[in-house]
Order: C-alpha cells, then sequence, then structure tokens
C-alpha cells in the first residue's frame, strides 16, 4: 500500500509540490505579520459604507486566499486523472498484475492518495484562514473569512463526490475515455444553461430580493451549519461506497498483458 502511494507521489511531482506549498505558506506569513490590517499604511487606508477607516490591505490578502481556494480545487480534479494516466503510459497495471499484489490494495491505495491530497491542501488553506484572521483590520469585516472556514469542508467534499465518479471512470475506461465523458456531459450542462437563458423563463429572478434571502439565511442559521457539518459526512461516505464498489469490481477484471 505504502508503495502504491508512494509511486503516485511522485508521479505528480508530489515534493515539487510540498516544497512550493511550503514556501508559499512561509511568504504568506511574513507578509501577513509584517502588514498586518491593524496596521495604518500610507495609501491602503480607505472608508468603508460606515465612515469606518480600513486597510484594505486585507482584502488582497483576502483575494489571494480565496484565488488559491479556486486553484486548490482544481488541482485536486487534475489529480485524480493524471495518478491514473502515469499507470497506462508505463504500463504499471499491466505490471501489477504478475506480481503478488493484492487488486485491492492498487484501487484503495488510489482513493487514499485522493483523500490525503485533499485533506493536506484543506488544512493548509484552512491555516492560512487563521493568519488572516488573527492578523485582521479593526474595521474590516471578518465574516467572509470566517464563511471560508466554515465551508472548507463542505468545498473539498464537492471534489471528493466528483472523484467518486471520476477515479471508476479513469480506472476502467482510461484518461482517455474519461476525458471525453466529462467533457461531454459539461459541455451538456454549459449548453443547457445557454438555452436556458437564450429561450427560457426568466421572469422569475425578477421578484429575487436579496434582503429577505439574507434574512432567511440569517433565519435558518443553525439548519446550514448543520448542513455544512453532515454534508462533509455524506461525501466521506459515498467515496468510501465508491471504493469499496470499485475495489470488488476490478478484483473480478482481467487485466490485459497485451500492448
Amino acid at each position: 500500500m505504502l508503495g502504491f502511494l508512494y509511486k503516485d507521489f511522485t508521479a505528480v511531482k508530489g515534493r515539487k509540490f510540498l516544497v512550493f506549498t511550503a514556501a508559499m505558506t512561509l511568504i504568506f506569513v511574513v507578509l501577513r505579520v509584517a502588514f498586518p490590517g491593524t496596521a495604518e499604511l500610507e495609501g491602503f487606508m480607505a472608508m468603508d459604507n460606515n465612515g469606518n477607516e480600513v486597510n484594505i490591505i486585507d482584502s488582497f490578502f483576502l483575494m489571494f486566499v480565496i484565488f488559491n481556494l479556486i486553484m486548490a480545487g482544481n488541482w485536486i480534479n487534475v489529480l485524480v486523472g493524471r495518478a491514473v494516466a502515469n499507470d497506462e503510459k508505463n504500463k504499471i497495471r499491466n505490471y501489477i498484475s504478475t506480481m503478488p499484489v493484492s487488486k485491492k490494495a492498487y484501487i484503495v491505495s488510489k482513493y487514499c492518495f485522493v483523500l490525503t491530497a485533499t485533506v493536506f491542501v484543506a488544512l493548509v488553506l484552512y491555516i492560512w484562514c487563521v493568519v488572516l484572521e488573527a492578523f485582521i483590520g479593526l474595521n474590516f469585516t471578518d465574516g467572509v473569512v470566517k464563511l471560508i472556514k466554515d465551508f472548507l469542508p463542505s468545498f473539498f467534499a464537492i471534489f471528493l463526490l466528483i472523484a467518486s465518479f471520476e477515479l471508476p471512470m479513469n480506472i476502467f475506461w482510461g484518461r482517455g475515455k474519461a476525458m471525453i465523458v466529462k467533457i461531454s456531459f459539461l459541455m451538456l450542462c454549459g449548453f443547457f444553461v445557454i438555452g436556458f437563458i437564450l429561450f427560457g423563463d426568466l421572469s422569475g429572478f425578477d421578484g429575487i430580493d436579496m434582503e429577505k434571502v439574507m434574512i432567511w439565511v440569517a433565519t435558518h442559521a443553525e439548519g446550514i451549519k448543520m448542513f455544512t457539518r453532515l454534508f462533509p459526512v455524506g461525501a466521506l461516505a459515498v467515496f468510501a461506497g465508491s471504493c469499496v464498489l470499485t475495489s470488488l469490481s476490478y478484483e473480478k477484471k482481467e487485466i490485459s498483458l497485451e500492448g
């Protein structure tokens, strides 16, 4: 199992990623300590809607965290296919089939690798949010930072759900066919959205009152908070179920030694 995990780690250039992540984290912490939101920096002060003076450098750090949050989700998505594509390129599965190695261990290692990478990235971003929040300005609203921290598990749980379907597709169909299916599905969704915008009835969106929406969110805050706690658990259960089903199916599948 550990051998499979290390193989995938090297296949996705994990060592370079760890060094890059450590360097980015160090730079982020140093810059945040050097330029805290509590300091009155010339050229960075502005007035908010309530007439309070705020340090807009907080916004720069916040945008940096949000940007890397989006990039991290995309990286996890790429990670799923790259780990399998490397095995296809080097015919690793054909080689493994001739060795006294459990096929189940091979499949479980793929899921463990994706799960470990997802948890690691989520923890790094959580640390960034903690550092950002620790040096935030007095008049700068920290609601967005707290919201990001609260929704981090749910955000990355979405990518675990996606991986629950993408991993079996990549393993059984190959990277090429899996990409075709994925792109076709995304294009179909895109055509549906465009078609709805051009030809659908959009009058229902005219009556949306954002104030009422915010009131509804505030009223159901406890329910939303409960959902953000249960959704990652449900996603993890689906991910584990996908692992079990894929490993059982793969054990029954005869790997061709041709090519």
